[in-house]
């Protein structure tokens, strides 16, 4: 898969034997880019990374997980999906004026699955830019909750949102793209709730009611 020929995870494990290594076929950033590193790291990185849960890949290939979870923080998370450990990788990649751009689900902003990459990226204060389609479905052939998801190499005091309802003319919105400014202190939430203006005060109302949801049910999991 592009997944392990790109060598993005780099995982190096001790390999029981060869055909164990050819599987996660090893890429060493450094040596294949040494004056790339030399100078702090690439301009840019790019890409879509693939959506694979931990749950499935374990199925075929346990020793990715092992080595994803021993040497990746963001793996670390319970139920983590494949493309957090990309996000991790890329910052590692960039220098400090360097930047990254991912199209990648939404869901790791509030999830449980994503408070490890969560607090990476909180305290690299590294968000530039977030464009979040919300439930419009951007792939044909996929049900994805999709975002545009970009990040700097330096700190960043507030980074652009641009949120898109469900039924938004994306095609035509997307030539002109009105930005909100948020502050990156909003990232110091357990859980990242990015929202316009107008949908953010109603939050912080009814984060501010003394009783909630969670205070009178019990045994809620998921949804």
């Amino acid at each position: 898969s592009d997944f392990y020929t790109s060598g993005a995870a780099g995982c190096n494990p001790l390999f029981p034997d060869i055909d164990t290594m050819r599987k996660v076929n090893v890429f060493d950033w450094d040596k294949e880019f040494p004056e790339v590193f030399k100078n702090g790291g690439f301009d840019v990185v790019i890409g879509n990374p693939p959506y694979i849960k931990i749950q499935t890949l374990m199925e075929f290939q346990p020793e990715i997980v092992k080595c994803l979870k021993k040497k990746y923080f963001s793996a670390a998370s319970k139920n983590i999906d494949i493309y957090l450990v990309f996000l991790e990788k890329a910052l590692s990649l960039i220098n400090k004026t360097g930047l990254t751009g991912y199209i990648l689900p939404n869901k790791f902003f509030h999830e449980q699955m994503g408070e490890n990459i969560r607090k990476i990226i909180t305290e690299k204060k590294s968000i530039s830019k977030i464009i979040d389609f919300g439930a419009n479905q951007i792939f044909e052939n996929a049900t994805t909750y999709t975002s545009l998801f970009f990040m700097s190499g330096s700190e960043q005091k507030d980074f652009q949102y641009k949120e898109f309802n469900l039924g938004d003319d994306i095609e035509n919105q997307l030539n002109n793209i009105n930005f909100e400014k948020i502050s990156t202190d909003i990232l110091l939430q357990d859980k990242w709730n990015f929202h316009n203006k107008s949908t953010s005060k109603v939050f912080e109302k009814l984060n501010k009611l003394p009783l909630k949801l969670k205070d009178i049910t019990r045994k809620i999991f998921v949804g």
